[in-house]
């Protein structure tokens, strides 16, 4: 089992700016949630890895319009709906089993054999077009804590909450159920995040590798999600409790900030992945000077 490398976080200062930023009814990481994501990482692409997108996926084709892509096939293509997370004992940092094993895959190996196919430049233009957009969507989703979350619950997803006075379950609350910004554009939004944080901290956040990224998820979801319901569920003394005031209001800066650091390890690995390598310089001509001579005397 491999060890886990510390991850840098946000700073408490930047924390506070975007608990301002947020409303306190929007609290999905749904179809705007991972377009921020392609947003953040537009900016931080390197032109080199930014024409090789354009190659892929069309001219001027933005990482947040393919943003949703896999959630979009997912009924057709059941097979992929497994690589979408990845569960198991809230109490464990790590699994404790290898997840390079699992016969279905999940969140982590998809993620890095989608980044292996995106890179590969064997494979048909149509193939890595395709395991590009896995890739924009994965990243976005192993920074959601519910989706590395607990297998008792599967993530959340048999637990029952109210937000905003409507019955839904706690990753649907985190994930995708409630969507709001409408009067927010992921462009922009993106852009006031960026304008935010600063070269050294945006350096050190893009650390890491998808398996760092999946056990930070689960620690999060550990050390902060469950016990904020566990907080929320005591206040109002019910196992349903509604989320959309204190609990909201908690949460928001958190989301904000996976939502960042995901469009920042988004940009990074796709400027390690689509830069093509330095072409391998020819060999010298062999030099003569010093030669044997090709006739006897």
């Amino acid at each position: 089992m491999r060890a886990l490398r510390k991850i840098p976080g946000v700073p408490l200062l930047l924390l506070g700016v975007f608990s301002f930023l947020l409303p306190s009814s929007a609290l999905s990481w749904g179809s705007w949630e991972h377009q921020v994501c392609g947003e953040v990482a537009e900016l931080a692409l390197l032109p080199a890895a930014r024409r090789q997108i354009d190659l892929l996926l069309g001219p001027g084709v933005r990482l947040s319009q393919v943003a949703n892509w896999a959630d979009e096939i997912k009924r057709a293509r059941r097979e992929t709906g497994p690589w979408h997370y990845v569960n198991y004992p809230l109490r464990d940092s790590e699994p404790g089993f290898s997840v390079y094993e699992a016969d279905e895959g999940n969140v982590v190996t998809a993620l890095e054999e989608q980044l292996r196919r995106a890179g590969d430049w064997t494979l048909e233009t149509e193939k890595r077009a395709e395991a590009l957009k896995f890739v924009v969507h994965f990243v976005g989703d192993i920074h959601q804590p519910m989706h590395c979350a607990a297998g008792e619950d599967r993530g959340g997803n048999t637990v029952v909450v109210f937000f905003d006075g409507s019955r839904t379950n706690y990753h649907s609350v985190w994930d995708s159920r409630f969507s709001g910004f409408r009067d927010r554009s992921p462009e922009l939004f993106a852009l006031r995040l960026w304008e935010l944080s600063t070269p050294g901290f945006r350096e050190r956040a893009a650390a890491g590798s998808p398996y760092d990224w999946m056990v930070e998820s689960h620690v999060l979801a550990r050390d902060f999600a469950y016990p904020l319901l566990e907080k929320a569920r005591s206040c109002q003394r019910t196992r349903r409790p509604e989320l959309s005031g204190v609990w909201a209001r908690a949460a928001r800066p958190l989301i904000m900030r996976r939502l960042f650091v995901a469009g920042v390890r988004l940009a990074a690995a796709l400027n390690r992945t689509l830069v093509p390598p330095p072409p391998t310089p020819a060999p010298p001509p062999p030099s003569l000077e010093n030669s044997a001579p090709d006739y006897a005397d």
